[in-house]
């Protein structure tokens, strides 16, 4: 299946670009709380779409790629439309060290982190994280780091990410 292999997906691709590229701006204007408010996508419907999870998902690594955005403009555009799914994704921030300014920022759904792997996040500590309606919410401080919260699961091995629903993409998706 292609990456517009519906209407609706060349919209949403067409979202997430003009996401990705005001973003840069706006990151610059508004504090992570407010920024992270504002990303934040009523959810349609009551019941989670799991396959607009897998096009968001994968529209967000294909033009995420290719506007060069940053992990933040990706994660927050990642965060906006898995929220519009339904999926209830987490925004999370880490720090490599204490002692240095190495951050990083990613997105969880079902406690796993999506477009990333486990040894990516093995040297990151959550700082905050933000829920539904850009809340923030309590970091759980009993693991160390990341890589003992991300444990990749069997078919994780390789180096490639997974959807919240299972689905492999590699670095090349």
């Amino acid at each position: 299946m292609g990456a517009l292999a519906r209407p609706g997906d060349a919209l949403l691709a067409g979202r997430i670009y003009a996401w990705l590229c005001v973003l840069p701006l706006l990151k610059r204007r508004l504090s992570l709380a407010k920024l992270v408010r504002l990303m934040w996508l009523r959810p349609r419907g009551a019941a989670r779409d799991r396959v607009r999870e897998r096009r968001t998902i994968r529209a967000v690594a294909r033009l995420s790629r290719a506007s060069r955005g940053n992990c933040l403009e990706r994660s927050l555009v990642l965060y906006r439309y898995l929220a519009r799914a339904n999926a209830d994704p987490r925004l999370v921030v880490g720090m490599a060290r204490p002692d240095e300014y190495l951050g990083h920022v990613w997105v969880t759904v079902d406690g796993r982190p999506l477009l990333e792997t486990a040894e990516t996040l093995a040297s990151y500590t959550e700082l905050v994280g933000f829920g539904r309606d850009g809340a923030q919410v309590t970091v759980d401080s009993r693991a160390d780091s990341a890589q003992e919260r991300y444990r990749p699961t069997d078919g994780q091995s390789d180096g490639s990410s997974t959807t919240s629903t299972g689905e492999q993409l590699t670095s090349g998706s």
